[in-house]
């Protein structure tokens, strides 16, 4: 039986996936602890697990604590564990750095396997996790939205009148009607692009006029 923060106890068999599979792997670590140590020295659990995508049918909520929960858990064990989860990966920032390291394992066309270390990202968005080296997204949306963003990135013209293309108009209406946040996204990251290069144009005017005086 289980017994959460409200209601009655459960059956283990009643709640949830990634409850069962998270409470059976770690009363696994703890029952084979306990025949390991039946002197009973009282000592505290240490040792290496490995976990294989930890994140396995775990709500979103949880996805984002399970790291920081079991090294409050079992604080001198040392977990190594893979995941295809960005919130799992953004849980390492809940952890000291000097307690945490994190890699993307690679697998090149010949089928050699790599890693390259990262950085943990404290304060990232997942959608920017989604998008980092981690994971490497290209966007975090939907293919078809990606697909339709990459038609009005490759009609967009910087510097250019663009509300005059026809290509352009066609791709963004395209966009909006497929998903107005997105296009409302897509035209505000296309004007910052603009100020930017506008920014640029005008520091190096005045640059040159200070060079000619």
């Amino acid at each position: 039986m289980v017994k959460g923060d409200s209601g009655p106890p459960h059956h283990i068999a009643s709640i949830g996936d990634g409850y069962q599979a998270t409470i059976t792997w770690v009363a696994d670590l703890l029952g084979w602890a306990l025949l390991a140590r039946r002197n009973g020295s009282g000592r505290r659990l240490s040792g290496i697990v490995i976990i294989d995508e930890i994140e396995q049918h775990l709500h979103p909520k949880l996805q984002r604590q399970i790291v920081s929960r079991l090294r409050a858990l079992l604080p001198n064990v040392q977990f190594i564990g893979s995941t295809h989860s960005a919130l799992c990966a953004a849980g390492l920032s809940d952890l000291k750095e000097s307690d945490v390291y994190l890699a993307v394992l690679k697998l090149d066309p010949d089928c050699a396997r790599s890693s390259v270390e990262l950085s943990p990202m404290p304060g990232w968005r997942y959608d920017q996790i989604l998008t980092s080296e981690a994971f490497g997204l290209p966007v975090a949306r939907d293919v078809t939205t990606q697909a339709l963003m990459e038609d009005v990135q490759r009609a967009y013209q910087p510097g250019q009148s663009n509300q005059k293309s026809a290509t352009y108009k066609k791709a963004l209406a395209r966009l909006r009607a497929h998903s107005i946040t997105a296009a409302e996204n897509n035209e505000e990251r296309q004007t910052r692009e603009s100020l930017v290069r506008e920014l640029q144009e005008l520091n190096k005017s005045v640059r040159q006029q200070k060079g000619a005086q």
